[in-house]
């Protein structure tokens, strides 16, 4: 028997499991409660994927010992991969009671919660594993980047250089640390890391990545280029950098290669759009133009730009159904009335359709070049300028999106210099709350809800002699009117893309827009002084 089982568990370090199971099984039929033969049995099942089999022995081996570390880890792993993961944790958390310092036993457990959603549970685990295990690496990055998700600065840097002064080439922590210093715009302290980790290992992908993050809020556009293309050729086909590419691609108006590009955001980590379930084939100009299905993805702000493009193409396909916001189906249905417009909340029937394409995917076919933008005129163009009176001005002025909102608001403090001129009077349109104290020129309306009425924003905007807006939705609202916009858009981070689309100033997607750029990162001084005086010269003069 001794023999047997030596050889059982030579096979084991072999890795030929089932070759050792099967010695070990027969060894079984005459020493049935062998804890041995009990454990390497059960290591066999679990390497063979057979997790189910392999609970049946681990069970066994509790009843004679409930108190081993390693038998409830492993039965936390079998738990886990049978998806029962209120067990899972249970094992888990059994493997930590017997043995505090088990770091894989915390580093599952973490897993689990986050992937629950239980973020404030993994934290708080990993804070009592930190206790325990206080120069653990691996803890204190996982603190670090939990800290980060929840917004929290300060205290993911601080476990960060925890890590640091220990290990200053642990090459995750210094890309961690730069992260933070690219949430707090510190881009040259960003920098000054990053070129640290470079050294380490110049072809870390990571490392690569947030280079060429910085570089593009830097507005160092080929530089950041130069990053993604060592990416890609380390991994061609990391969406992630193909991603990145695409959006700096399109901001220079290079918008074939941008386009391809762009169809990575479907398998991008951060913020990947959601697909509508549907068995009709994707659209392609090879399928032809018969019944189409084209459906919204991303905000409402994309969804409106992209659907500019329809104007182009609605006399091409037999018949177009358009799936987008609900708050946006009475606007965009009333532009299009030959269309069919719906809510995208609920599903179409497909036999109503033959093929289908998500609505940003319009511009790899009918927008690849700029001179395709010729036809892409707002959907309403009276732009009359009613002389000698009070000119009514729509203003949007904050973003409370959560990654670059602070980037793109503006105080109005910043602005008073506009709410001050003469022949003005400002009424204020912000889609979301805000507890600032209003400024004594700039009028609420009451009674717009100006959170979901999308309808009653566009209204309200057509009756207006022109708007200014920070980068949101309520720009897109305001370039399908035709009325006089002008758009106040930041250098960096909050600088989409689509934006940077102009000539001479003027948006490619919306010609009523003058996009005015920030010329100095974080500072709205100068954008706005141009402002102020392009105002001066559109409207004030003419009086």
């Amino acid at each position: 028997m001794v023999m047997s089982f030596n050889h059982a568990v030579e096979l084991f370090n072999q890795k030929n499991f089932q070759g050792s199971l099967n010695i070990l099984l027969k060894l079984k039929k005459n020493n049935k409660n062998d804890l041995n033969l009990n454990i390497y049995i059960s290591f066999n099942l679990m390497f063979l994927k057979k997790y189910a089999e392999a609970l049946e022995y681990l069970l066994q081996i509790e009843k004679s010992n409930d108190q081993i570390p390693q038998l409830h880890f492993n039965m936390g792993i079998c738990y886990e991969k049978l998806h029962n993961h209120k067990l899972a944790i249970a094992s888990y958390l059994k493997t930590i009671k017997f043995n505090p310092k088990y770091l894989n036993a915390y580093l599952n457990l973490e897993k689990i919660y986050l992937n629950n959603g239980d973020v404030e549970e993994a934290l708080s685990l990993l804070l009592k594993a930190n206790q325990c295990l206080p120069n653990e690496e691996s803890i204190n990055l996982n603190i670090s980047n939990i800290y980060k998700d929840l917004g929290k600065i300060d205290l993911s840097i601080v476990y960060c250089k925890k890590i640091l002064e220990k290990n200053s080439n642990n090459i995750f922590a210094l890309n961690n640390l730069a992260q933070n210093y690219i949430e707090l715009d510190q881009y040259e302290e960003a920098l000054m890391v990053l070129q640290k980790a470079e050294k380490i290992n110049e072809k870390f992908l990571l490392t690569l990545h947030n280079m060429a993050l910085v570089y593009k809020y830097l507005n160092h556009l080929d530089v950041s280029i130069k990053y993604l293309n060592q990416c890609l050729r380390l991994d061609p086909t990391s969406p992630n950098a193909k991603f990145m590419l695409s959006e700096i691609l399109l901001k220079k108006n290079q918008f074939r290669e941008g386009w391809i590009n762009y169809e990575s955001r479907w398998d991008k980590t951060d913020r990947r759009p959601k697909k509508i379930k549907t068995l009709q084939p994707l659209w392609s100009p090879q399928l032809g133009y018969k019944r189409i299905f084209i459906w919204g993805e991303q905000g409402l702000g994309d969804q409106i730009l992209f659907s500019t493009i329809i104007k182009d193409i609605v006399n091409k396909f037999q018949k177009i159904f358009l799936a987008v916001d609900i708050r946006l189906v009475n606007l965009l249905q009333s532009y299009f009335p030959s269309i069919t417009v719906v809510d995208i909340s609920k599903k179409l029937d497909e036999r109503l359709y033959d093929y289908q394409l998500p609505i940003a995917s319009l511009g790899q076919y009918f927008r690849n070049h700029i001179n395709l933008f010729s036809n892409a005129n707002s959907l309403d163009t009276n732009k009359k300028k009613i002389l000698n009176k009070k000119f009514k001005c729509a203003l949007s002025y904050k973003s409370f999106n959560s990654q670059s909102g602070k980037n793109r608001s503006i105080d109005l403090d910043s602005l008073s210099e506009i709410l001050e001129l003469e022949h003005f009077e400002f009424f204020d349109i912000q889609y979301s709350q805000s507890n600032e104290i209003q400024h004594p020129r700039l009028f609420k309306i009451d009674s717009l809800d100006t959170t979901n009425d999308i309808k009653g924003i566009y209204n309200f905007i057509k009756s207006c002699d022109l708007v200014i807006s920070i980068c949101n939705t309520n720009a897109h609202i305001a370039g399908l009117t035709g009325i006089p916009t002008y758009v106040l858009s930041p250098m960096g981070k909050g600088d989409f893309w689509h934006w940077s689309n102009t000539v001479n100033s003027s948006s490619l997607w919306y010609p009523n827009i003058t996009v005015i750029t920030q010329e100095t990162f974080g500072s709205w001084q100068q954008a706005i002084k141009k402002l102020e005086k392009t105002i001066k010269e559109d409207f004030v003069l003419k009086i």
